[in-house]
């Protein structure tokens, strides 16, 4: 009797301690710099979206030769991903990294998705990728408070790639990264 009494206890112990350290429902904590408030935060609601195993390779690529680069140890990486189409149907890829993914404008994106632990925003066209289903909500600072941050702090963005997608192919025509810049000079035509 005596050792079923305490053999109940000790679960009842257990059961109330694993209610304690899983009481925080996973909310998402967010630290804010000595510059803004809570007033400040603005949540973007957008698409997740899917990346295709073709464009896999390119995003991998493009990863590494970011984490890669001295310029961005310790920063939080996160890439902006611009698609179009112009008038003779050539469809323009440019992809962006971000070094700060709270002091970025998610209002004028089309989507998002992770790859690899990094996040991927999506502006323009979303012929590239599959749509998931599922909504995601993103967490920033309102863009009209970051103006004159950025305008005190510098550059945003790191490095960036240019690419044309012809035959089912990605073909670069441009890319300044980690202190290097090159440029195609059969897009790139003075007038």
């Amino acid at each position: 009797m005596r050792k079923s009494l305490v053999n109940i206890l000790l679960i009842m112990i257990s059961v109330f301690l694993i209610s304690c350290i899983n009481n925080n429902k996973d909310e998402e904590i967010i630290t804010l710099s000595n510059n803004f408030d809570l007033k400040d935060i603005v949540v973007t609601k957008l698409d997740l979206l899917k990346v295709g195993d073709k464009t896999k390779p390119l995003f991998d690529s493009l990863i590494d030769l970011v984490i890669d680069c001295p310029n961005n140890i310790n920063l939080q990486i996160g890439f902006v991903v611009s698609t179009s189409i112009d008038s003779v149907g050539i469809k323009h890829i440019t992809i962006e990294n971000i070094n700060d993914l709270t002091r970025f404008d998610y209002s004028r994106c089309d989507g998002v998705f992770y790859y690899r632990g990094y996040q991927f925003v999506i502006i323009g066209n979303r012929w590239l990728f599959k749509n998931s289903g599922m909504v995601i909500k993103l967490i920033s600072i309102n863009p009209k408070r970051l103006k004159s941050i950025f305008r005190a702090n510098g550059e945003f963005y790191n490095s960036s790639w240019d690419f044309v997608y012809v035959k089912n192919e990605f073909y670069c025509i441009s890319y300044h990264n980690c202190g290097e810049y090159w440029y195609d000079s059969k897009y790139y035509q003075s007038e």
